[in-house]
């Protein structure tokens, strides 16, 4: 394997390379990246071990660039009469905020705080540098559960916004908009570049109206009740079939508050309907950059009838005995449209997910009789 993509494991300053299998796997709105290592020996006479234990402080590297900062989480090894087998794995340090509950007598419960200032808090407690891009802005109250993970405190936090969160190469807590990692340098280009395609469709979750019920405040209404019933409707208008869904809001909200729901739901739903997943041959584009999750590519194949702007969701670097590929799960934008909104004694910050017009091959436009979903 070529100097720049090889994969190296540090631990304590000590280098392991000569891996036989390898699997990095990075998701959009995943706290943790994973890595897979394994190797074997013909010999079992020496440990492949060595030096590897269990939550020790962990860099893997594909050539110079770093991908993962973490530690060793579990090690497996087995052999046989004539050869030894072993399997590390290692995760990123957030780890800790996936699995972990804010710690007894820590703060948990904020008063109009800023949400990346509580963010950085919360993710101190283990250590955890946290980068908020400036993005996390709005203040309000929070209570974050003690009986719920950190993690999900958070991943819940930054819904209402319509952001995300990543770790890093480093082992940081990033918040992220969608495509923060911008455009890829190479397309992905039916037979040029990908190896393999498949696209899934699965309209289940797919309605032609979406609508969004609640109480709150309506200056339309001559009631003098202030609880007024209110409901409003998002139409797909190019779905073939009369299929409703219908949301309760909790809160006292505004018809607009409702009308933004009911339209974000509709955009998440198609955008998880058409998933596009890739396999190029190694990690690298034709410029010497890694493939990378949250950027934008640029997809022409006729075989899917597909050629738009799509999203990297999750990647995954893997090596085995057919050599070294990178696998993208590609979708819209919409699929991270938020669907809930901000408890309504929090303010009213909800921001509505930026739409484009679709192109060519998407659910959204797809009509009746068209042979397409």
């Amino acid at each position: 394997m070529a100097p720049e993509n090889e994969v190296t494991l540090y631990i304590n300053g000590r280098k392991y390379i000569g891996w036989r299998s390898v699997q990095i796997d990075v998701s959009v709105n995943s706290l943790v990246r994973v890595c897979e290592l394994g190797a074997a020996r013909t010999s079992n006479r020496t440990s492949l071990c060595d030096g590897i234990e269990e939550g020790a402080d962990a860099v893997v590297k594909i050539g110079s660039d770093t991908v993962l900062t973490g530690y060793v989480v579990s090690k497996k090894v087995s052999y046989s009469e004539n050869s030894t087998q072993i399997q590390i794995t290692i995760k990123s340090k957030t780890v800790d905020l996936e699995e972990c509950m804010i710690p007894p007598k820590k703060p948990n419960q904020w008063k109009n705080a800023r949400i990346s200032s509580v963010i950085k808090t919360v993710a101190g407690y283990y250590g955890i540098e946290t980068i908020d891009n400036g993005l996390a802005k709005n203040a309000r109250n929070i209570d974050f559960s003690t009986h719920e993970t950190i993690g999900k405190g958070i991943v819940n936090l930054l819904k209402a916004d319509s952001l995300l969160i990543n770790d890093d190469e480093f082992g940081d807590l990033v918040i992220c908009d969608i495509g923060q990692n911008g455009d890829a340098h190479d397309q992905l280009i039916y037979g040029k570049n990908i190896l393999s395609g498949s696209r899934d469709h699965d309209i289940s979750k797919v309605f032609k109206t979406y609508v969004v019920i609640g109480q709150g405040t309506d200056p339309e209404s001559k009631s003098k009740n202030p609880a007024n019933s209110l409901s409003e409707p998002s139409e797909n208008a190019e779905f073939p079939r009369n299929r409703v869904l219908v949301t309760e809001q909790s809160g006292n909200r505004t018809r607009k508050e409702l009308k933004t729901r009911a339209d974000n739901l509709k955009f998440n739903s198609v955008g998880n309907a058409d998933v596009l997943t890739y396999q190029v041959q190694g990690w690298r584009q034709s410029n010497g950059d890694l493939w990378k999750q949250n950027m934008n590519v640029v997809v022409k194949d006729p075989m899917l009838d597909i050629s738009q702007t799509l999203f990297v969701s999750k990647i995954s670097y893997k090596l085995d005995q057919d050599g070294s590929t990178t696998t993208m799960v590609l979708k819209s934008h919409w699929a991270f449209a938020v669907t809930d909104l901000p408890d309504a004694e929090k303010g009213k910050t909800t921001k509505k997910t930026k739409t484009k017009q679709a192109k060519k091959g998407t659910t959204f436009l797809a009509k009746a009789g068209s042979g397409k979903l």
